[in-house]
């Protein structure tokens, strides 16, 4: 169900659609979650580009597979802990400074942090089936170490951060790893 762009500010009459699996909520006026309750059947759900500042009202949503998030105002991921089959998880454009409240999200994929006051990866060592992370425009500037608790990582972007990596970092990532790092490419990469 496509609801996005209706400048909605509240989540009304959805438990009469219990079998719901896609529910797309994005540029509204939301600034809490809530009126999920009993969609134990949605697998995705878009709330991007509203004024969300909390994570709350998704405990229910057990079959979630993919959350839209992004471009909000939430400063602390919480509220997810009930989330074990989310595979994708989009927060990017938040206000987002410390990576805690995924432990239990031991099947997450996909995860975007972009564009969030970032300074450092944390607390990420129980997210093992993780492939792809981006932390564009983050202020991250070391990220050999949780990498490396991340078996099945991929893919990460780091386009536009504005704190520095050493190189000796990335070139572990890209040939030790394996990883492909953007923008510097497949590998291996050449410094210039």
């Amino acid at each position: 169900m496509f609801l996005s762009g209706n400048k909605i500010s509240t989540i009304e009459g959805l438990n009469l659609l219990p079998h719901l699996e896609r529910l797309f909520l994005g540029s509204n006026n939301f600034t809490i979650i809530h009126g999920l309750e009993g969609m134990t059947n949605l697998n995705e759900l878009g709330l991007g580009l509203n004024n969300i500042s909390c994570i709350q009202g998704l405990d229910t949503l057990s079959n979630l597979h993919k959350l839209d998030l992004g471009i909000n105002n939430i400063t602390q991921i919480k509220g997810l802990d009930d989330l074990i089959n989310l595979r994708i998880l989009n927060l990017k454009s938040n206000k987002i400074t410390h990576i805690k409240g995924l432990q239990n999200l031991q099947k997450l994929e996909i995860l975007d942090l972009s564009q969030n006051p970032l300074v450092s990866i944390e607390n990420v060592e129980n997210l093992t089936n993780l492939k792809e992370l981006s932390l564009t425009n983050t202020k991250v500037t070391s990220i050999v170490n949780e990498i490396d608790k991340l078996p099945n990582l991929r893919f990460l972007s780091i386009i536009g951060r504005l704190g520095y990596i050493p190189f000796e970092e990335l070139r572990y990532l890209i040939e030790e790893k394996g990883l492909t790092i953007v923008p510097y490419g497949i590998p291996p990469y050449e410094p210039s």
